[in-house]
């Protein structure tokens, strides 16, 4: 098992890792779902930081010192739903969030990776699953990135499909005018995975990168 001092990880990465990313509802979780299918390991940022930011975790104590009792609630675990509309409406807000937040992701990244990879040997490249990488410029970080990219149309279709806390378009709007617009997400990628088509469409475009790899 290599070493797992941070700069040996992230020579790992740069080896063996492809980072998944995209906008919002632009198909990540259904990609993710069937490399995980296809027995690669996929390890999902978003769920990264809920463990983060779990109680006794160094990353909430910060978001509380950062952003007030606000964003906690009454039992001291963050209220996601508080924060998201704070950074949504704030862009300063965004970016305090974001200097928390990756630094706590990526040491939770790399403890999963360690519990993980033991008992996962079937293939050398493993996949990152995270919407905010070419933002913080750390798309060079990994072998590729591949991004998933779909019309806005469809994504505002997902999102409300989805999310009730999302009951008008503008809601969802205001979510996809936080992020890095979809086309320049993909023209940063190596790959693009189209999602506005079927499923399986989906899964013949990713069967077609793997044996590319």
């Amino acid at each position: 098992m290599e070493s797992l001092e941070s700069d040996n990880f992230k020579t790992i990465l740069k080896a063996r890792c492809i980072c998944l990313t995209g906008g919002i509802a632009t198909g990540k979780s259904f990609v993710g779902h069937y490399l995980r299918h296809l027995g690669y390991m996929c390890f999902d940022a978003d769920q990264l930081a809920r463990t983060a930011v779990t109680k006794g975790k160094p990353a909430l104590e910060n978001i509380k010192n950062v952003f007030g009792l606000d964003v906690l609630r009454p039992d001291g675990s963050l209220d996601r739903l508080m924060l998201r509309r704070l950074i949504t409406t704030d862009k300063s807000a965004k970016n305090d969030l974001e200097a928390i937040m990756h630094p706590a992701i990526f040491n939770e990244f790399k403890l999963a990776y360690a519990a993980e990879a033991p008992r996962n040997q079937n293939h050398q490249i493993f996949f990152y699953e995270a919407p905010v990488i070419h933002e913080v410029k750390r798309g060079s970080d990994f072998l590729e990135v591949w991004c998933t990219l779909c019309t806005q149309e469809t994504q505002i279709k997902r999102l409300m499909g989805r999310d009730k806390n999302l009951v008008t378009i503008d809601d969802a709007m205001a979510l996809i005018r936080v992020q890095m617009p979809a086309d320049e997400k993909a023209r940063l990628s190596t790959r693009v995975i189209d999602t506005n088509g079927s499923e399986e469409s989906v899964k013949l475009q990713l069967q077609h990168f793997l044996k590319d790899l």
